[in-house]
């Protein structure tokens, strides 16, 4: 009875650890295409400046990591012209061309910068053309580490970039707004909310800028955060990017600022925003305001099945006896 109780465990291990999806190492560009209407992420691929910097330079191939390019859910194209580089104290994050893809989420790093290591995360959500970017910074040293995280998005709008909306509710862009929609005059590419911060954060950006590195033009949205992360424990950074009408199939400046709003709060997130991510992972996140209500997922289960097969294993071993 022992040994057949054990059997069941770990064949009930082994049933919910083959349910989990496994990183595959793929070699960049890539291109993500999940399914929601035309949505597409194109270009994913080693992006870099002129100057090594994120505000200066020009946009060419290089050893950063970035989305050249994406197509909204109208069929709609060009909304970037290289977008969600990431830059550490000044540096450029740069991973190397192979990187990690699981369905829809592609991981680069981790990467050894100032003390850190840093891994980002692009996750395109499948049932909204939304994107979600994740930037995991990890200390493993015994002491507290100051980091500058600076984050540009070159607009595919170029010169004729146009602020529709902030969530403040006006369109002059200040480090007040946690999310921004901006358009060219058509529009004709895709409509662009850009979400850097959620409500009650406990850091928030500590400037914006509306111009970074050329790539056609200028015109785009920069942020730069301030992350303290202490010894042995990771912070990270949690950002959204929205195409067109973002849970519809359109391209109109109306959808897109009606959408916004979805980013006003985490119980109104569009369907399929946090998936992926731990209690632990959402834990860490700074730039949100998120408690983390750890729940059942297959671990846990495997954990509990264990626990009470045990149980199970002791309560026939007493009732043999008696």
């Amino acid at each position: 009875m022992f040994k057949r109780s054990v059997s069941l465990v770990l064949l009930l291990f082994f049933v919910f650890a083959s349910a989990n999806v496994y990183a595959a190492p793929v070699s960049l560009p890539q291109t993500v295409s999940p399914g929601f209407f035309s949505t597409s992420w194109t270009g994913i691929d080693q992006i870099t400046t002129t100057t090594g910097a994120p505000y200066t330079g020009t946009c060419v191939a290089g050893t950063g990591f970035g989305i050249w390019d994406a197509n909204g859910p109208a069929g709609s194209g060009d909304a970037y012209d290289a977008a969600y580089l990431v830059f550490v104290d000044g540096a450029v994050f740069a991973p190397g061309s192979t990187v990690d893809l699981t369905d829809t989420t592609i991981t680069a790093g981790p990467v050894a910068m100032s003390g850190l290591n840093v891994t980002v995360q692009y996750y395109f959500d499948t049932l909204a053309a939304v994107a979600r970017i994740m930037v995991f910074l990890n200390n493993p040293t015994g002491s507290t580490i100051n980091a500058t995280v600076d984050i540009p998005v070159n607009l595919g709008s170029d010169s004729s970039s146009i602020v529709q909306m902030t969530s403040s509710g006006d369109t002059t862009f200040a480090t007040d707004d946690r999310w921004v929609v901006t358009s060219d005059s058509g529009p004709s590419d895709p409509v662009n909310t850009t979400v850097l911060y959620g409500p009650n954060a406990s850091v928030i950006p500590s400037a914006y800028t509306q111009t970074v590195f050329d790539c056609a033009a200028t015109n785009g949205i920069g942020a730069t955060y301030d992350v303290s992360v202490p010894a042995n424990q990771t912070r990270s950074l949690m950002l959204f990017a929205g195409l067109g009408d973002i849970t519809g199939n359109g391209n109109t400046i109306a959808g897109a600022i009606a959408s916004a709003a979805l980013f006003d709060s985490l119980d109104t997130l569009p369907s399929g925003s946090l998936d992926g991510l731990t209690p632990l992972q959402l834990s860490q996140v700074v730039n949100w305001s998120i408690i983390a209500v750890p729940t059942m997922n297959e671990w846990g289960m495997i954990i509990f099945m264990a626990v009470a097969g045990l149980g199970s294993i002791y309560y026939l071993r007493k009732y043999k006896k008696v």
